[in-house]
């Protein structure tokens, strides 16, 4: 396996802008980066060469439209280092289709940061990200972040899946990195014919031998399980108020024309961040599975905690100064 022994491990995140709505996304990555962190802010555009104003007027879209994407992105890269002066931060248009546009800028990056969907159209965007996408999704929502207490604890969801190996790597690694606990939900039906007190145990058994190999590798990380009887949707609506990251799987395999149904039940009731981490095989346990790439080995020393929300609101500095 690639291992890094270095103790810290600069992230390279993408974040996703439009034209509506960048200041919530900005104001989410200033509250949930790490120091060191490489920011690229990306604007992402379709360019239309002509389109018709008037039917005898054709007029160069892109002409219009560039200019003020540029000063749109570079305004964003601005409010952001005024409230985080301690992240590195690029930024960079690209003329093309959404989804194809983000696609291409997530590669060799650790994370991409969009804003919540709310058509048809960027619910499509992020089915295809959640699938296709060369490293996790993290889905903001569009109210201000809130003070996230340093103790808070973020939330994976399991599906009983074998590739869930793969997303306790993620949520191993990021606990340990922002010095949080962990929880670990586990949504389950008891089997027919089987009585309700055996079928917990053993559910709580099984999940238990799962997290043995990863509470080993990381035991700094304080972990809980939480078991719920009933559906993903009612689960949900449990943690609904939970402003620390929820972390969910997405099959490599799913429809990358439909939203995962658990990702959409999530997006409805929550208002805090949610995580989505590509699950692409099968693994057997913590020994099969790489570190995440942007985060250090477990056995190195603990990197810095995560910086408080800064002081400084994201206010826009004038453009062009």
């Amino acid at each position: 396996m690639n291992r890094r022994s270095r103790s810290t491990v600069s992230r390279s995140i993408v974040t996703a802008i439009a034209d509506q709505g960048a200041l919530p996304v900005l104001e989410w990555v200033a509250a949930l980066a790490l120091t060191g962190d490489r920011i690229r802010i990306v604007h992402v555009y379709d360019p239309m060469p002509y389109t018709t104003v008037d039917w005898q007027l054709p007029v160069d879209d892109d002409a219009l439209v560039y200019p003020a994407a540029a000063r749109h992105t570079a305004d964003a890269a601005r409010r952001l280092k005024h409230a985080r002066r301690d992240l590195r931060i690029e930024a960079e248009i690209l003329r093309c289709a959404a989804d194809r546009g983000l696609l291409q800028a997530a590669v060799g990056a650790d994370l991409l940061i969009v804003g919540t969907p709310h058509n048809p159209a960027s619910f499509g965007m992020l089915a295809h990200l959640s699938v296709s996408s060369p490293c996790p999704v993290l889905v903001v929502g569009d109210q201000h972040p809130p003070a996230v207490p340093s103790h808070a604890a973020s939330t994976v969801m399991l599906h009983d899946r074998s590739s869930d190996q793969q997303l306790l790597a993620v949520a191993f690694a990021d606990a340990a990195a922002r010095r949080r606990d962990l929880i670990v939900l586990q949504p389950w039906r008891a089997p027919v014919g089987i009585g309700l007190v055996y079928a917990e145990t053993e559910k709580q058994k099984q999940v238990d031998e799962m997290l043995i190999g990863w509470c080993e590798r990381y035991p700094a990380v304080a972990v809980s399980v939480e078991l719920r009887l009933g559906d993903t949707a009612a689960v949900l609506r449990e943690h609904a108020s939970d402003q620390a990251p929820l972390l969910m799987g997405v099959q490599a395999d799913s429809d990358p024309t439909n939203l995962d149904p658990a990702v959409a039940q999530a997006l409805r009731v929550r208002s805090g961040p949610i995580l989505l981490v590509p699950l692409a095989t099968a693994e057997d346990g913590p020994d099969a599975v790489d570190v995440p790439p942007g985060y250090p080995e477990p056995d190195a020393a603990l990197p810095q905690t995560r910086a408080e929300r800064p002081s400084a609101p994201l206010v826009p500095d004038p453009v062009g100064t």
